[in-house]
């Protein structure tokens, strides 16, 4: 896990976001899970497959927020990965996620199993008993990347396609579709589904590329910029790409910050910015214009070149580009 993740999954672990999460995004905004009802997991998978030629091979993987979501009534094991990039091997990648989770759960049934207790011969087979159950396994894959999401979102999508469009249909038959529950914050349209600062958050991430609004948006929500906590701010250096601006804290005594000041930073390059890219205008029309004037005869190529401020050879590259 990089960084940047480990600092998102951090943010999103908490109990209280991590509810609002799944109601927002997975229960449009239907209240059902409850922060109360979380308990952080972990899960770090190990799997030896052995192919058939008889070859052992290792699998491991790690998922980034794992929680088990007990109501009372029904148990099960909420995850959720953290996506930077587009990744169009999604559905395949949380496919196997899931399958591990469940994997984990047979063999947990097998270690709790009493010594001597009698089994089947396809109970033992099998590794759990005819009546064992498993706990359903959901995952949400939260991506805030640049640009909107353009992969598949489901198992169906990475299929490919046959000449014969009937044929095809009938083929999607026999293969069971396995769909992900995909957050893009680049297309969120009604942050209202969620309850906590979760909200601000998303909602400030829509003005990542307008800088204006986003600064229209911190005045708007002063209070709440002026006191966040430690984990929302490396989170908004993060969904922001704002390293350089807004210094990493490293003072741990340091509960609440005031990113009113850090980002002020980020408006003034936004600024900056514009106004190189203005500068860099201005020139590239200057340079067209003494081109145009040595073309109908006003100026000479050296007379334009030194109103440039350039050398002639310098001059006629700069006419080419």
């Amino acid at each position: 896990m990089g960084k940047s993740d480990t600092v998102l999954s951090t943010w999103l672990g908490d109990e209280k976001r991590f509810a609002d999460l799944y109601n927002g995004s997975v229960f449009r905004g239907t209240q059902m899970v409850k922060a109360e009802d979380l308990q952080p997991e972990k899960e770090n998978f190990k799997e030896l497959i052995q192919d058939k030629n008889g070859i052992l091979n290792h699998i491991e993987r790690n998922r980034d927020i794992v929680m088990k979501w007990d109501n009372g009534i029904h148990l099960m094991i909420l995850a959720c990965e953290n996506q930077e990039k587009i990744h169009y091997a999604m559905p395949v990648r949380t496919m196997l996620y899931d399958g591990l989770s469940y994997a984990e759960q047979i063999r947990q049934l097998k270690k709790k199993r009493k010594k001597g207790e009698k089994v089947s011969a396809d109970e033992f087979l099998s590794g759990m008993k005819k009546d064992d159950k498993l706990y359903p396994v959901s995952t949400l894959v939260f991506y805030y990347g640049d640009k909107p999401w353009d992969g598949s979102v489901d198992l169906h999508g990475l299929l490919k396609k046959s000449e014969n469009p009937e044929l095809e249909e009938k083929i999607k038959t026999l293969i069971p579709n396995y769909h992900i529950n995909l957050l893009d914050v680049n297309q969120i349209e009604d942050t209202s589904v969620y309850k906590t600062d979760l909200q601000t958050i998303l909602e400030m991430i829509k003005y990542r590329q307008d800088k204006e609004n986003m600064q229209k948006y911190v005045q708007e929500h002063e209070g709440y910029f002026r006191h966040v906590d430690r984990d929302t701010y490396n989170v908004l250096r993060v969904l922001l790409k704002a390293e350089k601006q807004m210094d990493e804290i490293k003072n741990q005594e340091k509960e609440e910050v005031d990113m009113c000041q850090a980002l002020q930073e980020i408006f003034n390059d936004g600024r900056n910015e514009g106004f190189m890219q203005g500068r860099e205008q201005g020139r590239r029309e200057f340079i067209e214009l003494l081109a145009e004037l040595v073309h109908d005869g006003v100026f000479s190529m050296k007379q334009a070149a030194e109103k440039a401020g350039k050398s002639e050879d310098e001059f006629r590259k700069l006419i080419e580009q």
